[in-house]
């Protein structure tokens, strides 16, 4: 499933550079919602996201696709530049200035993602915090009187196997 759809597309740029670029003919496309280039340039554009998260390792695509509010036109904003890259492709006469520094700052979002960078700040990751370390003390282990502590010379000594400060 794609991250954004064709009107996505259209809101965020020229639509009558879109509609030269879905089509080789030299004639506009009328309707980019249903074009077949168009829309594979978004899947190829999501894929590419999902890429980038699987070589991260922070973010699983469930993740993204629950996204709202600005982190989801967010994304949309970089799966329409990873798109328009792709369509532009096909007819590089039309990249100009803008249209490249857009597809840049995608390529680097995707840099960061591929890195595992908190692009979104998905609420899981940030309420994960760190992992913490614990275990009986020291004293409550020699109250127990397990086998280590009767049998020392066979084990190694508590300082060596329970978390530090322990």
């Amino acid at each position: 499933m794609a991250y954004a759809t064709a009107q996505d597309l259209i809101d965020r740029f020229d639509k009558n550079l879109l509609a030269d670029m879905a089509r080789d003919d030299g004639t506009p496309e009328s309707d980019l919602s249903t074009n077949a280039r168009v829309l594979a340039a978004l899947e190829d554009a999501s894929g590419r996201i999902e890429a980038a998260l699987r070589s991260g390792n922070r973010y699983l695509p469930s993740d993204l696709s629950g996204l709202s509010g600005s982190s989801q036109s967010y994304l949309k904003r970089i799966t329409c530049a990873l798109a328009l890259g792709y369509l532009v492709q096909s007819d590089i006469a039309r990249l100009d200035e803008g249209t490249q520094k857009t597809i840049e700052e995608a390529e680097r979002v995707l840099d960061l993602l591929r890195k595992g960078v908190d692009v979104f700040g998905v609420d899981r990751l940030i309420e994960a915090g760190t992992p913490k370390a614990d275990g009986p003390t020291a004293v409550k282990r020699q109250e127990l009187r397990l086998l280590p502590t009767r049998v020392r010379r066979f084990y190694p000594a508590d300082q060596g196997r329970l978390p530090l400060g322990r």
